[in-house]
């Protein structure tokens, strides 16, 4: 995966991710649809008609999908920096004693990245986003969750910025 995790790590990472199954939204329906990849990789902006939406693949994997407005306030300009996102986080494999989850799209950029696997970090963060419906975060909180952001160039310009996230 990636990450070491603790036997305390991965039953919190599966009581996270069944409270993030649980915040209350509209069900998609995928039918028996599935992406090149076995991933849920093929689910378009315009198929989520809600801003959360969450459901389950053909062979299993609980997924939820979100769009969000991040909002960077980088403190030296007077406009802030504004762009959009379109997630998919699941659990990668059927088994109930799997504990890796991902975050996956191809329909926009994705909030943040999970490359080797979802952190307990990054889950315990998103089931705080999804359920409230915003966020704030600093740079190194950002930097940390693996936020999705290509322009992070230039450390002393970017320490002071604050990444808002909107649902």
């Amino acid at each position: 995966m990636g990450n070491t995790l603790s036997k305390e790590d991965i039953v919190q990472m599966q009581e996270i991710f069944d409270k993030i199954m649980d915040i209350p939204c509209p069900e998609l329906d995928i039918s028996n649809f599935n992406g090149i990849t076995d991933y849920i990789d093929f689910i378009l902006q315009s198929d989520v008609t809600n801003p959360i939406m969450k459901g389950s693949d053909l062979v299993g994997r609980n997924f939820i999908v979100w769009k969000a407005q991040v909002i960077i306030d980088k403190s030296d300009d007077k406009s802030p920096s504004t762009y959009n996102t379109f997630t998919t986080f699941f659990k990668r494999y059927s088994e109930p004693t799997s504990c890796v989850y991902h975050t996956c799209g191809h329909d926009g950029k994705i909030l943040f990245d999970t490359v080797g696997g979802a952190t307990l970090e990054q889950m315990s963060f998103l089931y705080t986003l999804l359920s409230t419906r915003t966020s704030e975060l600093n740079y190194y909180q950002a930097e940390k969750l693996k936020l999705s952001y290509e322009n992070l160039e230039g450390f002393e310009t970017r320490q002071n910025w604050i990444f808002k996230i909107n649902i």
